[in-house]
């Protein structure tokens, strides 16, 4: 299970939040709603309501109140790719973003921390810390 915690610049108003339905190499809508668990949104200390549309499964609903400029999403997220010893991050499962905004201007940068004893190898380049490694700073369509 992967603790996920997503810091989302907004603006005051009605905010739709979308979970990715299509994810590359996939032949139909099947991003893995069903592994996000026990999601909070926050403003400030304020937890928010949120609601799921009604027609569209993967758009969450949620009013962000007046001076609010960003919100803390928190969530888990339960991977059928992990184990004690191993554990593959699928970046596009951990995200919920802004509907309306195209990917090349959503601004994405990753941290991960890694359990006790734990190496990281990936495809992206990383930054290595002790325990934690850093992504670059990089958009939704790269």
């Amino acid at each position: 299970m992967f603790q996920v915690q997503l810091n989302v610049p907004v603006a005051p108003g009605p905010l739709n939040l979308l979970y990715a339905k299509w994810l590359p190499g996939e032949h139909g809508p099947t991003g893995p709603l069903d592994g996000v668990v026990d999601l909070h949104i926050l403003a400030g200390a304020t937890e928010l309501k949120w609601q799921r549309d009604p027609l569209e499964m993967y758009r969450l609903k949620v009013e962000v109140p007046p001076g609010i400029d960003h919100l803390d999403v928190k969530f888990s997220f339960v991977s059928g790719f992990a184990s004690e010893k191993l554990g593959v991050i699928c970046w596009n499962e951990l995200l919920l973003y802004p509907e309306g905004k195209p990917g090349e201007e959503i601004r994405v940068q990753g941290n991960v921390r890694l359990p006790a004893g734990w190496e990281a190898v990936g495809a992206l380049q990383t930054t290595p810390a002790r325990g934690e490694i850093h992504l670059p700073e990089s958009d939704l369509s790269t």
